[in-house]
C-alpha cells in the first residue's frame, strides 16, 4: 500500500500536535506531549494509556480532543497496527471538527485510505464517493478529495484512470482561484510530470510533450515553465527531431529574465537556470562559465551554494577534478560551519581519495 502517501497524511494529522506547549502542571497539553514522547521512544502502550486519561478528562476542549484523537489514530495505525481502532479515531475527529474542515477532511481521507489497506481499491472508491456526498457540492474541498483519489490511483498503478481523469482535474485545479497560486502550480506540476513520465514510459513522446506544453501555457513565466522547454528538447532529440529552435528560444527567455530581474535573488535564479540548462544539454564549458559567474555575482543568494556544489559533483564525476576542487573549496571557505561547508568537504574528500576516477563518464576538464 501507499506508505509515503499514508505517512504524509498521518503526519499532517499530527502536525498541529507537534507544537511546544507552555510549561506548568500536568495539563492535557502536557500529557499530549508526554504521549508523543512515548511514541518517539516506541512505547505505544504507554502513549495509549496517557491518551485514554486525556480523553477521559472533564470539560475537555474540542481542540485538545481533536489533537488527542489525531495522535491516538497515528499510534493505533502506525505503531500498534490496529486499523479498526484507528478508523474509530478518524471518525471521532470528523464528528468533532466536521468533514468540511482541514482536520476533518484529512481524517476522512485517512479513513478511506485505511480501507484501501485492508479491502482494496473498490472499497477505497466507495469511501471516497461517500465522502464527496457528505461535502457541499460547491465546497473547494471536493477538489482536494479528487486530487487525493488521483494520487491513490497513481500509487496503485491505475494508468487508464490516470489518463481519463488527468485533463479535467488539471483544468479544475489550475482555475480554482480559492487556492493560492503556488499551491495550484505545485499540484499541477506534480501531475504534469507524472503524466508526462507515464506517457514516455508507454512510448508516447507526443503526449509527454503536449502535457508539458500545457503546463507552460497555464503558468507562463514560472521557473518550471521556463526550464521545461529544455526537458522537451531532450525528448525531441530522442525522437530524431531538431530541438535547437526550442533550445534557442528558451535561452532567449532566460536571458530576458536575467536582464529584467529587479532583485539579486531574481537575477541569481535566472543565472543558475541558465547554468543548469547548459549542464543538462552537455555544454560543459558554457555551464562552468555560467556557474562561476553566478558564484561571483550572487554571493548572498541562499540557493546558489546548492547549485555550485551540484556542479562540483558533476565535474568530479566527469573526471574534471581540478575545477571541482576549486569550486568546492570556495564554497567551504565562504560558508564556514554551515551544511554547505560540510557537503563541500565531503566532495573534496571524495575527489582527493580518487572516488570518481573509475567513472566511465570521466572526460577532460572544461
Amino acid at each position: 500500500m501507499r506508505a509515503p502517501v499514508r505517512a504524509r497524511r498521518w503526519a499532517a494529522l499530527c502536525a498541529a500536535a507537534a507544537m511546544a506547549w507552555a510549561c506548568g502542571p500536568a495539563t492535557p497539553e502536557d500529557q499530549l506531549a508526554d504521549a508523543q514522547a512515548a511514541m518517539q521512544r516506541g512505547d505505544a502502550v504507554e502513549a495509549e494509556l496517557i491518551l485514554q486519561r486525556v480523553l477521559a478528562g472533564e470539560n475537555l476542549d474540542d481542540g485538545v480532543a481533536i489533537q488527542a484523537h489525531m495522535i491516538r489514530a497515528y499510534n493505533f495505525a502506525m505503531l500498534l497496527g490496529d486499523l479498526d481502532q484507528a478508523r474509530g479515531e478518524f471518525r471521532a475527529i470528523v464528528d468533532l471538527a466536521g468533514v468540511d474542515s482541514d482536520n476533518g477532511l484529512v481524517a476522512a481521507l485517512n479513513h478511506a485510505d485505511s480501507f484501501m489497506m485492508t479491502n482494496g481499491l473498490a472499497s477505497f472508491e466507495a469511501e471516497i464517493r461517500a465522502l464527496k456526498d457528505q461535502l457541499p457540492p460547491d465546497s473547494p474541498r471536493q477538489l482536494e478529495v479528487d486530487w487525493h483519489r488521483w494520487e491513490v490511483l497513481l500509487a496503485e498503478g491505475a494508468s487508464p484512470e490516470i489518463r481519463e481523469t488527468f485533463p479535467g482535474l488539471v483544468a479544475a485545479i489550475a482555475s480554482n482561484e480559492e487556492m493560492q497560486l503556488a499551491q495550484r502550480r505545485s499540484l499541477v506540476l506534480n501531475m504534469v510530470r507524472t503524466r508526462a513520465g507515464l506517457a514516455s514510459a508507454e512510448g508516447d513522446p507526443e503526449t509527454a510533450i503536449a502535457t508539458m506544453e500545457q503546463f507552460i501555457a497555464m503558468f507562463p513565466g514560472s521557473d518550471p515553465a521556463d526550464y521545461m522547454p529544455f526537458e522537451i528538447a531532450a525528448i525531441e532529440r530522442g525522437m530524431g527531431r531538431d530541438p535547437q529552435p526550442r533550445i534557442d528560444a528558451a535561452f532567449v527567455r532566460l536571458e530576458e529574465r536575467l536582464a529584467s530581474a529587479q532583485t539579486s535573488s531574481e537575477q541569481a535564479t535566472a543565472a543558475i537556470m541558465i547554468a543548469d540548462a547548459h549542464a543538462a544539454l552537455g555544454h560543459r564549458a558554457e555551464a562552468h562559465e555560467a556557474y562561476m559567474s553566478a558564484f561571483d555575482r550572487y554571493f548572498d543568494y541562499q540557493f546558489r551554494p546548492d547549485a555550485m556544489l551540484r556542479w562540483a559533483g558533476t565535474l568530479a564525476s566527469q573526471g574534471s577534478e581540478d575545477p571541482a576542487i576549486e569550486l568546492a573549496q570556495r564554497v567551504a571557505l565562504e560558508y564556514p560551519g554551515s551544511q554547505y561547508n560540510m557537503y563541500a568537504e565531503q566532495i573534496l574528500g571524495a575527489v582527493r581519495a580518487g572516488a570518481f576516477r573509475a567513472s566511465p563518464e570521466a572526460t577532460a576538464s572544461p
